[in-house]
């Protein structure tokens, strides 16, 4: 059990690195609340907790500011103050060079120098049909070799696990759940050696099967070194 550094922002609760190692960034865009996708913000404390990994959990609600959207992103909820979805962007981007400074991987240019895996928690409805989906749309966000390995590594663990998958797959770049355009810019601005996944988690696995789901995650971050 690892006991990490937590600070708070305007918009985020943001989990700084304990062990410099795991190149590895969890992050919940959706986890205030209304609208919010339960567990993922439960998720990405418990790995930090359990690993000391980075961690951003978005503490205002996708209604009124939505961290996995451009600055110039409309939001849901008119009545929101004037430049608040960009100054919520802004806000992300900065938390996320103070953690790449942490893990030493910022370099001058402020490009990430070293391989490191921004993945993105997201919740998804049993309706879907998927245990789990990784988005990367269609290869641009990270090598689909990667993306590979973190497919076979949760489909292993979750089997171990005695989860059925057979019904509901790991599935990938799945029509409307392969990473949102957003995500472009986030490679953008960083470089190429951030890799970036937005792994979308049935409500089933979110709810019953949590312990096991954030096990199986802590296993893939371990094996990214």
């Amino acid at each position: 059990m690892v006991y990490g550094r937590v600070k708070e922002s305007r918009f985020h609760d943001i989990y700084l690195p304990v062990r410099r190692d795991l190149k590895v960034v969890l992050w919940s865009p959706h986890a205030g609340a209304p609208r919010r996708e339960f567990y993922t913000g439960t998720i990405v404390r418990e790995l930090h907790r359990r690993l000391g990994t980075a961690g951003i959990v978005a503490e205002v609600s996708r209604v009124i500011a939505d961290l996995n959207r451009p600055a110039d992103y409309a939001g849901v909820d008119c009545s929101c103050p004037e430049n608040y979805q960009r100054e919520a962007v802004e806000d992300f981007f900065n938390q996320l060079k103070e953690i790449f400074r942490e893990l030493e991987v910022l370099g001058e240019d402020g490009k990430v120098r070293e391989k490191t895996l921004l993945l993105g928690i997201h919740g998804v409805r049993d309706e879907i049909g998927y245990g789990m989906i990784l988005g990367t749309r269609h290869g641009i966000l990270c090598p689909t070799e990667l993306r590979g390995r973190i497919k076979r590594k949760l489909e292993l663990l979750l089997e171990a696990a005695e989860i059925d998958l057979n019904q509901n797959p790991i599935g990938c770049e799945v029509s409307g759940y392969q990473g949102h355009p957003f995500l472009e810019e986030v490679r953008e601005k960083f470089g190429e050696k951030l890799n970036i996944v937005q792994l979308e988690i049935s409500k089933t696995l979110r709810t019953r099967y949590t312990d096991q789901v954030i096990t199986a995650l802590s296993m893939v971050a371990l094996t990214l070194r």
